[in-house]
């Protein structure tokens, strides 16, 4: 079995499998989490979502937003509005957001 290593984690709630967050109903809160596969790095879950839009750590920078391209070798590229490109640090990312 491959080590889980999670850098900067630093909340971790568990929930008992079918319990729903906040008492909401299925309507509420209509995401299966058993069918979201899970990966061991950010960076292989980023993998599964480059081409599209993201959001990181909340949007509160507006040069975390934008196309991902690729996510390799610790770094995140990203294509802004306007073509721009952006390089991000992948350890310095907390959040990701795809609308």
């Amino acid at each position: 079995m491959k080590p889980l290593f999670l850098h900067h984690l630093k909340w971790l709630t568990p929930y008992i499998q079918g319990e729903r967050t906040f008492s909401l109903t299925h309507e509420h809160f209509p995401i299966n989490l058993a069918s979201l596969p899970f990966y061991q790095s950010l960076g292989e879950q980023l993998k599964t979502i480059e081409g599209k839009l993201v959001v990181f750590d909340g949007g509160e920078d507006p040069k975390r937003m934008g196309l991902l391209k690729k996510s390799e070798n610790g770094l995140v590229e990203l294509a802004r509005a306007k073509g721009e490109r952006i390089y991000l640090n992948l350890t310095q990312l907390q959040t990701v957001h795809v609308p």
